[in-house]
């Protein structure tokens, strides 16, 4: 076996507090340079690298078993040129590691599918690199993740952390579950991982989708988690097809649409704590009306400065759910953002705390077709001091702007008050009218 100077362990791996434990470390990794990678960025290091993948799995023909990982892969800072995809097939335990972004280099030269091929992976890590070419080449994608019939077991509970995707000609970063419909990749993970495109309007081959996620069947595609990471510069910045998905955190810039939602399955979405800036829209779906899927959207903030008429920075045509719980739009350009939704299916909306910052009361619901249960929209101005609200009736289609007639003495909405107070006011006082106007008993 291969074994590593301490120096190129310490960091890398972990925290070592002893030179026994150090060397029990050691044992178990291997390092692609004691395989005969150069890391120069000139020589070819496809070869070495893959030599070192196949030494960690052992024997075993994949689709007959499951390969046990036994050695983490380690790639010291270097520039690493590969010319064809590195393959891991039925592995468990599979850990393929970098020194960090913009420290390890992987840079793909020639023409192919992908740089990582991903195929059975089970219980494995992979990051602390960056993928980035400066030469002409042609990717389908720059990660690919999936379970096809060359692998004896499914792909599940895989991480990917610490990844910077960047000056690649591809049609998707990361791809996950696409070539494989309909069987298991679920319960995979991303972590501070930054995928750069180049996308331009009108370009429709490269740059096309950030993050890829679907396409299996609901109950085999379980869950995306997507935590502090960065998309932009792409036709459409994540991809959600017939898949759960929860994005919290990280910065989205500059895409046409940050996330596109489709297919025809039960799945529940969750998008949070995040910036968009620069994008053409926020939220838009291939419109299956088929569809039962519940989407949340809280604490985010949306510019409008790239906002196209007639200006639907969010765009639903998904029957379910849609909840928007402190969404905020910036309108410092003059343009007036709405929030379209298209479904001949029905759909339950509920917004709370939804606002446009620089005008309150252009936050607006746009229908196009379809049947509500109800839309309820609330929003305070501090600086103003105004209150508006809006109530949108789903049972004849109609939207109607709504402002309260009944407000008894003791639920007035106050502008001195606490915030806490005054949101009590507010749903006091709708309640109170929605009692007068018969919805309610």
């Amino acid at each position: 076996m291969a074994q590593l100077s301490e120096s190129r362990v310490v960091g890398e791996v972990g925290h070592i507090a002893d030179t026994n434990a150090l060397h029990r470390k050691a044992n178990y990794v291997f390092d692609v340079m004691d395989f005969g990678a150069v890391g120069d960025g000139v020589a070819d290091d496809t070869a070495a690298i893959q030599a070192a993948i196949d030494a960690a799995t052992g024997a075993g023909v994949p689709a007959d078993s499951t390969l046990k990982f036994s050695n983490a892969v380690y790639l010291p800072p270097g520039t690493y040129k590969i010319t064809a995809p590195l393959t891991a097939v039925s592995i468990q335990g599979f850990h393929f590691i970098g020194s960090g972004m913009e420290v390890t280099f992987i840079r793909p030269e020639g023409t192919f599918d992908t740089c990582l091929d991903l195929d059975g992976l089970a219980y494995g890590r992979i990051g602390g690199f960056t993928i980035r070419s400066n030469a002409t080449h042609n990717l389908d994608s720059a990660i690919k993740l999936e379970w096809t019939s060359a692998a004896s077991r499914s792909t599940t509970f895989i991480e990917f952390f610490d990844i910077f995707i960047r000056e690649c000609t591809v049609r998707a970063g990361f791809s996950m579950a696409v070539d494989s419909p309909g069987v298991q990749v679920d319960s995979i993970t991303f972590d501070n991982c930054n995928v750069n495109g180049a996308w331009t309007a009108g370009e429709n081959t490269d740059w096309q989708r950030g993050f890829e996620l679907g396409n299996g069947t609901a109950g085999n595609v379980l869950l995306y988690r997507i935590r502090d990471c960065a998309v932009g510069k792409w036709k459409r910045g994540v991809s959600v097809d017939s898949t759960n998905m929860l994005w919290d955190g990280g910065s989205i810039a500059s895409n046409e649409t940050d996330f596109w939602f489709s297919g025809a399955a039960t799945s529940v979405q969750s998008i949070r704590h995040i910036r968009s800036e620069g994008s053409e829209f926020f939220i838009t779906d291939a419109g299956v009306d088929s569809n039962d899927a519940n989407l949340t959207i809280q604490d985010v903030d949306f510019k409008c400065n790239k906002l196209v008429s007639p200006y639907h920075f969010i765009k639903w045509g998904t029957g379910g759910s849609l909840t928007l719980i402190n969404v905020r739009t910036a309108d410092d350009t003059g343009k007036t953002p709405k929030l379209q939704i298209n479904t001949s299916g029905k759909i339950t909306a509920t917004m709370i705390g939804c606002a446009t910052r620089t005008a309150p009361a252009s936050f607006i619901v746009d229908q196009a077709s379809g049947t509500y249960n109800a839309i309820f929209i609330g929003w305070l101005d501090r600086e103003a001091d105004s209150l508006t609200r809006f109530l949108m009736q789903g049972d004849d289609g109609d939207v109607e702007t709504y402002t309260p007639t009944n407000v008894s003495t003791d639920r007035a909405y106050d502008a001195d008050t606490v915030v806490v107070a005054e949101l009590a006011d507010i749903v006091g006082t709708l309640i109170a009218d929605l009692q007068t106007i018969g919805l309610i008993d």
